[in-house]
């Protein structure tokens, strides 16, 4: 499990960071600013990565499920991934923007964020984790 922490928690950084990069490349594109070049350099290197770390804990995932032989433990393992994708990602996100790690937008249409809020990431977190560890 382990691995699939720290695999998730490596993707999740550098998906957070393409983010970051995309939207500044469309905004300062509509603006005409030339600045746009360098987001745009950087969220296409970005992808590259994000797509092999993809890969990569997916390997994790299906490599910690073989090794326990439980079909389970993978399931699981999806459940710790997707939780510490979506604290790290905004996380990394909200802090590029100049904002807390677990800061929510008042302006979204996303109900998903408004249902994101610190404590619930952070429950849901601990929660999939305890559940890994007790099957």
């Amino acid at each position: 499990m382990i691995w699939v922490i720290f695999a998730s928690m490596l993707w999740s950084s550098v998906s957070g960071l393409s983010e970051y990069h995309r939207i500044k490349d469309r905004q300062l594109y509509k603006e005409n600013n030339n600045d746009y070049i360098y987001h745009s350099q950087q969220w296409h290197k970005l992808e590259f990565f994000d797509t092999g770390l993809a890969i990569g804990t997916g390997v994790a995932i299906t490599l910690d499920a073989v090794n326990e032989k439980s079909l389970l433990v993978g399931i699981a393992d999806l459940f710790v991934a997707s939780a510490v994708r979506w604290n790290v990602r905004d996380g990394v996100y909200n802090m590029k923007q100049g904002n807390d790690f677990y800061y929510q937008s008042p302006n979204t249409t996303s109900s998903i964020e408004q249902f994101g809020t610190p404590l619930i990431k952070i429950g849901y977190l601990i929660a999939t984790i305890i559940f890994r560890i007790l099957i």
